[in-house]
């Protein structure tokens, strides 16, 4: 747990630590937002939760790259290619999906009152408050870390699929393999030499794209240390 956590979700204020087990009726909800001062640390609190379980479940989807994974998933009504294509799309949607998550922890922390479908990274890094608070190196700092996916991450959401040449190669080998087991009853390379390749390529994945996102969590942190003073000025003024 990074200190940050503590600080706001453990907040001894936050309203969500006023309802326990038993002290809620069936028929109430189960968070109250009495307060500005309520609404302040809850979604302070629900962005750094939303910004902290996306980094958690980037880092699960990592692990998931792996060759006895792929071949758990495996089945005769879907190749394993697509398996391999599906499980590599999706780290690369979730690692890039944190710097999203970034920029909306920091509107929320600072109260700038930014509906989360008007934040950008220029809406933020030209904000006055957020120049005045000194974080605009760390925003672009993150954003830099980030960079290096984002053109990816936009083609596989918008327009196509992820696509690499040695993944390419790999996921045809395997195609073909099958097709030529299923219709000549051999292959064109032993199920050994497909499966090295496997492992070897998705090894190399999950230790690349698992640097990345200790790049990019890196920045984070640094400016976790920003964020936490001015979590604290922004409650007193509300108090």
């Amino acid at each position: 747990m990074h200190e940050i956590e503590r600080i706001i979700i453990l907040d001894d204020d936050n309203p969500i630590k006023r309802y326990g087990v038993g002290k809620v009726a069936k028929d109430e909800k189960l968070l109250q937002l009495k307060s500005e001062l309520d609404n302040y640390i809850y979604f302070s609190s629900r962005a750094l939760s939303a910004l902290t379980s996306g980094i958690s479940k980037s880092r699960l989807s990592l692990a998931l790259l792996s060759s006895s994974h792929v071949d758990k998933m495996d089945s005769e009504e879907l190749p394993k290619g697509l398996y391999i294509e599906m499980l590599v799309e999706n780290s690369v949607v979730r690692v890039q999906s944190v710097y999203d998550r970034v920029l909306i922890l920091v509107n929320k922390i600072l109260d700038l009152g930014i509906s989360n479908d008007q934040i950008s990274h220029n809406a933020i890094v030209t904000n006055e408050w957020v120049a005045r608070f000194g974080m605009v190196a760390n925003i672009k700092s993150i954003n830099k870390a980030c960079s290096e996916y984002r053109y990816i991450r936009n083609t596989v959401i918008h327009h196509d699929r992820y696509t690499e040449e040695e993944l390419d190669e790999l996921t045809l080998f395997i195609e073909a393999n099958d097709l030529f087991l299923e219709t000549r009853g051999k292959g064109i390379v032993s199920q050994e030499l497909i499966a090295e390749k496997t492992n070897d390529y998705l090894n190399a994945k999950e230790s690349e794209l698992t640097a990345y996102l200790d790049k990019i969590e890196k920045s984070i942190f640094k400016l976790y240390e920003k964020l936490v003073p001015v979590y604290e000025f922004k409650k007193n003024i509300i108090k």
